[in-house]
């Protein structure tokens, strides 16, 4: 197929090939290194990326009132703002209390999901999962929709992440036990009605500001409200959970009109955004702007992190421009013997290129399954040994980064090619033989 698109005679690039069969594979393994890292790094980060970013459960967005939020009835509210869908909003009252016990063996090896603290959110779990079209729509691992909200309406049952059950050896139907921070003296003990696939819930909650007494928790953990406010003291709705009336609602407008509304319950000025010395403000937090900015970060640090293979990629080019150059040399007089019988010097110069793609074809192969498989196996071993335990995402092949890797690849094979190309096809048919001739 290269043969056919640079014009040559298939036999004839057979023949520069195979003749230095092992020289070339040499020069292939060494381009290999560097290329299959950078396929590596690509890989490993776009996969452990995807656990990173929440996944279609999560409502549209966060509205929260800080410092100190609304009354109950206050909050309620918001379901009148423009843009906000009336029957897909439910303030929540939310806290990060220490496990009683040490469930997921924290002080034996510490992860996202081996922590002692869990984020509990408590709502209304008829308004927030029932109906139609629930504000929190859920992929069920263990329990059911219906028995889960008849539990949790009962007070003191929740629902956890299923990967919250594999680590502590829980399951539906167990109770754990939580320590108020305010009150340390009486655990809140929680039965498991269900359990559930929340992709993401780990920077949703950095983002949204539901870590309140630490930046990392075992899971995310939904109960009923009633129970969550009486158990953790929480008189006060501080963040509110809604979806959009329509896809072309204004964030902005919903977070202005939440701004007003906490204006006239104060009755003194709120800042919309982030509010200086911790005063009143209102801040609306799109689960679409977490994903892009989760993502938009990730590839800044994955391109910064993958200019370093790279490097060595350029690096290792210097070595098989040697190689491309003792090739040549060493075929001189094969070259001026092809050009006395006929062979142009353009084919010639073709052939060299062709020489030099190939290396970079190889390369490539060696580096997509060297990377595909490191990558992976990297992810395995960030799942186990470090801070990304418990997430089990599957396995994500960035097609835009490896395409420019490997077009990388190519401009830099193109570019070491063609100095000996051209030098080669520069030199008279003379003096490639008696140059040969010299050899011997």
């Amino acid at each position: 197929g290269l043969a056919r698109l640079l014009g040559l005679d298939p036999r004839l690039l057979a023949s520069q090939i195979t003749s230095h069969v092992w020289r070339t594979v040499g020069a292939a393994v060494s381009m290999a290194v560097g290329l299959g890292l950078y396929v590596a790094v690509q890989v490993w980060g776009y996969t452990m990326l995807d656990a990173f970013i929440p996944g279609p459960w999560a409502p549209d967005a966060v509205l929260p009132f800080l410092p100190d939020g609304l009354a109950p009835e206050q909050a309620a509210k918001v379901t009148n703002l423009p843009g906000v869908d009336p029957e897909r909003c439910v303030p929540i009252v939310v806290e990060q209390p220490r496990l009683l016990e040490d469930l997921t063996h924290s002080a034996e090896r510490a992860s996202v999901t081996r922590q002692d603290n869990v984020v509990i959110v408590g709502l209304d779990p008829a308004r927030a999962l029932s109906g139609a079209r629930p504000l929190l729509e859920w992929e069920w691992v263990a329990g059911s929709l219906e028995t889960a909200v008849a539990a949790m309406q009962k007070g003191h049952a929740c629902v956890v992440p299923d990967h919250f059950l594999r680590e502590t050896g829980l399951k539906v139907g167990d109770s754990f036990a939580l320590v108020p921070p305010d009150d340390p003296e009486h655990p809140a003990t929680y039965a498991i009605a269900g359990a559930v696939k929340l992709p993401g819930w780990h920077w949703l909650t950095k983002r949204t500001g539901f870590r309140t007494r630490t930046h990392r928790a075992a899971a995310l953990v939904f109960a009923d409200y009633a129970s969550v406010a009486a158990d953790f003291g929480l008189t006060s709705v501080r963040h509110v959970w809604l979806s959009y009336s329509s896809p072309d609602a204004d964030p902005q407008r919903i977070a202005g009109g939440a701004q007003a509304l906490y204006r006239d319950a104060l009755g003194r000025d709120v800042v919309l955004g982030r509010g200086p010395d911790d005063g009143p403000a209102v801040q609306i937090m799109p689960a679409e702007t977490i994903r892009e900015m989760t993502r938009a970060s990730a590839r800044r640090w994955l391109w910064v992190i993958g200019q370093i293979p790279l490097v060595a990629l350029g690096i290792s080019c210097i070595g098989v421009l040697n190689v491309l150059l003792a090739s040549v040399r060493a075929r001189r007089w094969e070259f001026g013997v092809l050009r006395a019988i006929g062979f142009t010097r353009g084919a010639l110069v073709r052939a060299v290129l062709a020489e030099g793609l190939l290396i970079g074809v190889v390369a490539g192969l060696l580096s997509l399954a060297f990377g595909v498989v490191a990558g992976w196996c990297g992810c395995g071993m960030a799942q186990y040994a470090s801070f990304f335990g418990g997430m089990n995402p599957a396995l994500v092949v960035p097609v835009g980064p490896l395409l420019r890797g490997m077009l990388a690849l190519a401009v830099l094979m193109i570019f070491t090619a063609i100095g000996p190309a051209v030098s080669m096809g520069r030199t008279k048919p003379l003096s490639l033989l008696q140059q040969g001739r010299g050899t011997f």
